[in-house]
């Protein structure tokens, strides 16, 4: 059941802060993706199934509320790929059978907290989904910040991070995002906000409170915007005001032999005019091609952890087959195949490519020396892997502040590496030769804060700032606090007798 999706909160949540921040994290995470058919449930006003439809091809929006289902169709206009349906989803199983299956997204918006059995309601999902759907899910976080709000919105509860890791485990998810937003400005402009209604609630004024936040909400979305980005570069801190998570359906196995789509078909969903490249990619870009000039002997070349396929896109003209596979690839270049698969388990046969790459990828991975071995194995014999990692002592911030750094960058399973320790992977996996590079990055660990916050404001000076940044970390020399760059060349065969 839907509440407050109208008048004060509702529209204060419309115009203000943190639907500001929610849309944009929630566009970028679809945009990842790239859904085919997607399900919005609980649609309320239907802004954010108007995000959705810019994103997906074909999208189903549902909610109980009749009223809520007319105001959308008022907010949507003519947008002819979302359907609109009166429909209490979690408790029909005509619709659930009906729908089974048929989605590759399913939004829960700012939904599960209205919900008394919302570990009933995630349980229902994975029926909704195909074999590897997703789940986008946003929630008030932090029970501490309970308030009047909370119950004028018909708020049930408010989550901790600890409480959707397990139900969402439980109900047979498995996180690949978990975004904690809203912290600092937007939640002092949140506390602000419920402050200003309470005074008005307790004065009778909730209609002139809502009159004078209404237009100055509206008059500042341009800089909530901006906010919404400086904020991003604190997520890790979780003391914001909410989450959104993207969360991938579990199977008991994934085949990504059937999932091999190519960036210029005709069903892709991703056609951006001009695809956006993250910082850290386009500085190892640069860092990388400084140190290791482009390869133009290796035809065919595999990138694990693509992306976008940015890194293979600059490949020379000599590179005929450049194949990028990512949990969530997002097809964006008509030269790169992508995959969708996951590093230790890749759909090719032994000895398929001649340069394989992994950029910044090892750390995140439980079993790093499986997916050595899988490079290895896909690797034909005299090729070479590529890799970066972050080196164990890496020191951007001080070391009180690094631990935020980690969760932003999400080191979770571990923080980087020494030296000894790639080799003894090196060796332990096969390879004949193991070069090991340890970079002092002086100069994105002392500007990154700067670089970030350039990058998200003004891309075009960002872009310019980080190509800097990293040519003179390519010329700055050795040193345990950056990052390292490694080489591994698989054994030739022998020849035969």
């Amino acid at each position: 059941m839907i509440h407050g999706w109208v008048g004060a909160p509702g529209k204060l949540q419309n115009y203000g802060p943190r639907f500001i921040s929610r849309r944009r994290l929630i566009r970028r995470l679809v945009d990842a993706v790239g859904p085919k058919r997607t399900l919005d449930i609980g649609c309320g006003s239907g802004l954010i199934t108007k995000v959705l439809a810019e994103a997906s091809a074909e999208v189903v929006a549902v909610d109980v509320s009749e009223e809520a289902i007319a105001v959308s169709r008022d907010v949507l206009g003519e947008a002819h790929n979302v359907q609109l349906k009166v429909a209490d989803v979690f408790h029909s199983r005509d619709t659930i059978s009906d729908w089974r299956g048929s989605f590759d997204l399913v939004v829960l918006s700012e939904v599960l907290e209205h919900i008394h059995d919302d570990e009933g309601a995630l349980a229902t999902v994975p029926e909704l989904l195909g074999e590897q759907g997703w789940l986008l899910l946003t929630v008030p976080g932090d029970p501490k910040l309970w308030n009047t709000e909370d119950e004028q919105a018909g708020h049930i509860r408010r989550y901790t991070r600890e409480e959707l890791r397990r139900k969402l485990a439980k109900s047979g998810f498995e996180i690949v995002r978990m975004i904690n937003w809203g912290f600092p400005i937007t939640k002092w402009l949140y506390l602000l906000e419920v402050s200003a209604l309470m005074r008005g609630r307790r004065r009778q004024g909730r209609g002139r409170v809502l009159r004078f936040l209404l237009p100055l909400f509206a008059a500042a979305r341009p800089l909530f915007a901006v906010l919404a980005d400086i904020e991003s570069l604190i997520s890790g801190l979780d003391r914001g005001v909410g989450y959104v998570v993207l969360a991938r359906k579990a199977t008991a196995k994934r085949d990504a032999r059937d999932d091999i789509r190519k960036s210029v078909s005709s069903e892709s969903n991703t056609t951006q005019a001009k695809p956006r490249v993250r910082l850290g990619t386009h500085y190892r870009w640069v860092l990388t091609s400084s140190l290791w000039p482009p390869n133009g002997t290796a035809p065919r070349t595999l990138d694990v952890g693509c992306h976008n396929g940015f890194w293979l896109h600059q490949q020379p003209s000599g590179c005929h087959a450049r194949v990028g596979c990512d949990l969530t690839p997002v097809a964006s270049y008509a030269d790169v195949h992508y995959v969708k698969c996951d590093g230790c388990s890749l759909p090719f046969a032994s000895g398929t490519f001649e340069l394989c790459t992994a950029w910044d990828v090892l750390e995140h991975v439980p079993d790093d020396r499986a997916l050595l071995q899988e490079l290895s194995r896909v690797l034909r014999p005299g090729g070479s892997v590529r890799l970066s990692v972050p080196h164990k002592q890496i020191a951007v911030f001080p070391s009180l502040a690094m631990p935020w750094l980690y969760r932003r960058w999400q080191h979770s399973i571990r923080t980087g590496y020494m030296p000894s320790e790639i080799r003894s992977l090196a060796e332990a996996c096969g390879f004949a030769e193991c070069t090991v590079i340890p970079l002092e990055t002086p100069w994105f660990r002392r500007f990154y804060l700067i670089a970030s916050l350039v990058w998200s404001l003004w891309p075009p000076a960002g872009h310019r700032l980080v190509t800097a940044l990293a040519r003179k970390d390519a010329a700055a020399g050795w040193g345990p606090k950056g990052v390292l760059l490694v080489e591994l060349r698989k054994r030739q065969q022998s020849a035969a007798v």
